[in-house]
């Protein structure tokens, strides 16, 4: 299911935050998506669950890291397990940095949520 038509059923919801099950949302799913900041995702697979941003992980996976996104959503991978291999416990941590290091500009991630997310990021990086 492309990352736009999970927007689209997370506002059709209107809930705090989507259940998907594990492997309903595949990484090349995020490819060229463009999707508003604040859709929160919770993936449930059989051992573990994440929670996260759609539209953060989005911009990740388009803007900065193909692999932390895929990574991110490998339910068999621990969170210890992404912040040894990449410094960071969730993907709002790792979208500050993506702001550090000039990958993704915070003007841009204003256009695509609120002001008070952006406030968020900038905080971290």
């Amino acid at each position: 299911m492309r990352a736009s038509e999970i927007a689209k059923r997370f506002m059709m919801a209107e809930e705090g935050v989507l259940v998907l099950k594990e492997g309903e949302l595949s990484p090349d799913e995020l490819e060229g998506e463009t999707v508003k900041l604040g859709i929160r995702v919770l993936v449930s697979g059989k051992d573990r669950s994440r929670t996260f941003d759609l539209g953060a992980l989005t911009i990740i996976y388009n803007s900065c890291s193909k692999a932390f996104a895929s990574d991110y959503l490998d339910l068999t991978l621990s969170l210890e397990q992404l912040i040894q291999k990449y410094g960071s416990l969730t993907e709002l941590h790792f979208l500050s940095r993506c702001v550090k290091e000039g990958k993704v500009s915070l003007t841009f991630l204003e256009s695509m949520g609120s002001r008070d997310f952006t406030y968020l990021i900038s905080t971290l990086s």
